[in-house]
């Protein structure tokens, strides 16, 4: 099967246009004081001004999602604060482009600004563009990538309560609710136009943005733990610790290593190199300083390197190829291909000769009550992978060939229908909605492997799993649920890291 591969020609390339941060200062005014008395009057001293006191701010990311959609783009113009005055300050006035899906329940660090400090009661944005890609099938049994969006669509920030800026620093947290932010009732056939964007209003960002209150030693990302960000090397100082990457959305990081950064698929900060691809988990320190926990690297050949970061949309049974969906891309590729958001139709590889492995952060595999693997014969349309490749053809019908294939961690939304336990680990039993891409492309035709229930997904949680949801976990519940998906034998199970509460579906 070879299904259409396209480059929309809509935008090309993010664009980015810079602008100078202003903050409105809030003004002054002295006020004359007198005295009197009966042998004549004196003015008191005048009031001294006081001088306006700034803090330091890191502005985070993070998203919440269904599972309707397959990737959500914003181009950000600006954010602005506002106090109860009506007066604003504007945190960032550069363009800023961030795919906010990957990021479902995760974190990463966006910026850091200097803002007046004050009590703020309301914010605004401005987005340049936005996007937001569906994964389907169509009414003949075939992929369906939909592709909307808006060249200037109205972003809406909401704030829970007043946010106090105050002190040396601080920290906010901007989340996009992708569900909210798509109006859609259907993933439906609609392409960007060459020349523009589509003319719908499917596409409306809407975020929160509140305080973010961060550990000196992070467990989770809801106390600034950071897990499975995808980014090339861009800078390695062995003698600092201190290793620069570059992210899949396109900005830069500069990380601190120690001597308990565990390293894997290389030896140490020395053996790193400008190119490679990495997987790393970082704590977001309340100072805004960024450690590296876990330094993951899943291809240490950066010759010609291009990475492709998304879902597997389709595995065919008739020959080693398999296709991804909406893919963050890196490397060769992003230099020598057109993209804007890089939601397209799909990317196609060649397998035969790809090395498969599992995200080496997970280390209970071997513990689970069944068995743990990721093949070419077991891997399934829905999982959340990371191919690697050297050979960019470019033209068909030659297909890239992938080098290799990384099972990495997701985040699935469902209900809640049954718990049991199994040794050390508790089973949560999860129905899936029929839009999620597992249910939605099993029963696609010349598959390699084929689920039995793809609607359901058994989910293994374990003392290290970390659980943030408001309240204890029941039947009924609508959960969100982050971890590395099995496919065991037709069964899919999880192995979970993270809980969060969950997303109406």
């Amino acid at each position: 099967m070879n299904p259409h591969q396209r480059t929309p020609a809509a935008a090309g390339r993010p664009r980015q246009t810079g602008a100078t941060c202003v903050g409105l200062v809030p003004a002054l005014v002295a006020c004359a004081l007198a005295a009197c008395s009966d042998g004549g009057s004196t003015a008191g001293p005048a009031a001294v001004a006081q001088p306006v006191q700034y803090t330091d701010v890191a502005l985070l990311l993070s998203s919440s999602s269904n599972d309707r959609q397959s990737q959500y783009t914003a181009l950000i113009n600006s954010l602005k604060l506002v106090n109860a005055a009506g007066q604003s300050v504007t945190v960032f006035a550069a363009q800023q482009s961030a795919e906010f899906l990957h990021l479902n329940g995760n974190i990463a660090p966006l910026l850091s600004a200097r803002i007046p400090q004050g009590v703020y009661t309301s914010a605004t944005m401005e987005v340049a563009g936005a996007t937001m890609t569906c994964v389907a099938q169509n009414s003949s049994g075939g992929l369906l990538v939909s592709e909307y969006g808006s060249a200037a669509p109205g972003a809406t920030v909401q704030l829970a309560g007043p946010i106090t800026i105050g002190g040396a620093r601080a920290n906010l947290l901007l989340s996009l609710e992708i569900d909210r932010s798509a109006i859609f009732t259907s993933c439906s056939s609609m392409y960007l136009p060459a020349g523009g964007f589509a003319a719908t209003t499917a596409v409306q960002p809407t975020f929160t943005l509140a305080p973010a209150v961060l550990a000196a030693q992070p467990s989770n990302s809801t106390n600034g733990q950071a897990s499975n960000l995808a980014g090339l090397v861009t800078s390695v100082d062995t003698a600092a610790g201190r290793l620069g990457v570059t992210t899949e959305d396109g900005r830069a990081w500069s990380l601190d290593t120690s001597g308990s950064t565990a390293y894997q698929g290389v030896a140490a900060l020395s053996a790193l190199a400008p190119g490679m691809p990495l997987i790393v988990d970082m704590a977001i320190h309340p100072d805004g300083s960024l450690a590296a926990n876990r330094v993951a690297v899943p291809d240490a050949d950066s010759t010609a390197l291009s990475t492709y970061h998304g879902p597997v949309i389709f595995v065919d049974a008739s020959a080693s190829v398999l296709q991804l969906g909406p893919a963050l891309v890196q490397g060769q590729i992003r230099s020598t291909t057109l993209l804007y958001g890089d939601a397209i139709s799909g990317w196609q590889f060649d397998t035969s000769a790809a090395l498969y492995q599992t995200s080496s952060r997970f280390t209970n595999l071997a513990n689970l009550p069944f068995t743990a693997s990721f093949n070419a014969s077991n891997i399934v349309p829905g999982q959340n992978v990371l191919v690697s490749n050297h050979l960019h053809y470019g033209t068909a019908p030659n297909i890239d060939p992938a080098a290799t294939i990384t099972l990495l961690p997701q985040t699935i939304d469902g209900t809640v229908v049954g718990i049991a336990t199994s040794g050390s680990f508790t089973i949560y039993t999860v129905a899936l909605a029929a839009y999620d891409l597992f249910p939605a492309l099993a029963v696609q035709a010349a598959q390699t492997s084929t689920l039995l229930n793809p609607s359901t997904i058994y989910v293994y949680a374990d003392s290290g799993t970390q659980q943030v949801q408001a309240s204890a976990i029941a039947p009924g519940r609508v959960l969100r649920f982050s971890g590395l998906v099995f496919n065991d034998n037709g069964t899919l199970r999880m192995d979970c890291s993270d809980v969060f509460d969950g997303v109406a579906l």
